[in-house]
């Protein structure tokens, strides 16, 4: 396959080569690539991204903290002033 440079660009010439592994490659690792004909970029490969796609329930329970007490920490005069 080639080799892409540091800002992840590939020549036309190689990306005709190498389409497919370079398809399978984007969506793997996630990352965009620019394609160029002689040095100018002409298109951008990137992974596909459904907008339409709907949340899946409980996929961020893991990021919720439970906490007990939520005055205790601010203290009873700052938690009336925040009401």
């Amino acid at each position: 396959m080639a080799i892409l440079s540091p800002m992840n660009t590939m020549t036309v010439s190689d990306f005709k080569n190498h389409a497919l592994q370079t398809i399978n490659r984007v969506s793997t690792e996630h990352q965009m690539i620019v394609i160029t004909k002689w040095g100018n970029p002409i298109a951008e490969l990137r992974p596909f991204q459904n907008k339409n796609e709907h949340p899946v329930p409980g996929k961020l329970a893991s990021a919720l903290i439970d906490e007990q007490d939520i005055v205790t920490p601010l203290g009873e005069e700052l938690w009336n002033a925040a009401q």
